[in-house]
């Protein structure tokens, strides 16, 4: 039982994989939304009327660029390190995202009759 190896190897390995490339992910998610926020020709493009919501979408895919890119650095030498801090504080923000989740979907369960509303709003 002292040496780790065999199955423990494997799994460790699938865990640092898997959140190498979710913080991959994460940078390229950041790039996308730094070009957006300083390409001033693809700004000019966008109508007058949705130049707020153009800033507000660009700032939004910051920053789920930035959590992706932090989550999927934690897990990634958390377990490449083995460290418990890394790896719980991994768990933290993966059991925050997942009760988000649940509360979202709750949330517009109940509030299923404004939802198209609020859709078509958003469309125009």
């Amino acid at each position: 039982m002292g040496s780790r190896t065999g199955c423990y190897q494997f799994l460790r390995f699938l865990v640092f994989i898997n959140n190498f490339v979710f913080w991959l992910f994460g940078l390229g998610v950041l790039a996308v939304s730094v070009w957006l926020l300083f390409d001033e020709q693809l700004y000019q493009q966008t109508l007058e009327s949705q130049k707020p919501d153009y800033f507000t979408g660009s700032y939004l895919i910051l920053v789920i660029g930035a959590l992706i890119t932090i989550i999927g650095f934690l897990g990634c030498c958390g377990a490449w390190k083995e460290s418990s801090c890394m790896l719980g504080s991994f768990f933290a923000f993966l059991l925050v995202i997942m009760v988000g989740e649940i509360c979202a979907g709750v949330l517009i369960y109940f509030q299923n009759e404004s939802i198209p509303s609020i859709i078509e709003k958003s469309v125009e």
